[in-house]
């Protein structure tokens, strides 16, 4: 996920008092000390909801969908990063 996209959700997130929070630097599993941006979600109803307002606000609605159109999840606990 970019650094754009990442905030993006979050702000929108935070406008709908969402809890969903930024993780700039994740490396996980795999990615063998290469780092990303993504955001930890409890669930995934509230990352759809902070999605669609983030399109929803964008400039280029085609523009944000491609900077997130592969996006990977991974477990962390009790939360979800989406990266």
């Amino acid at each position: 996920m970019t650094e754009s996209a990442m905030q993006e959700i979050v702000t929108a997130a935070e406008a709908l008092g969402l809890n969903i929070t930024a993780y700039p630097d994740y490396s996980g599993r795999g990615m063998y000390g290469d780092k990303t941006c993504g955001v930890v979600i409890k669930n995934v109803g509230d990352l759809l909801v902070a999605v669609c307002e983030a399109v929803r606000n964008h400039d280029d609605p085609d523009d944000f969908v491609e900077d997130i159109r592969c996006v990977k999840t991974d477990s962390m606990g009790r939360d979800m990063i989406v990266y």
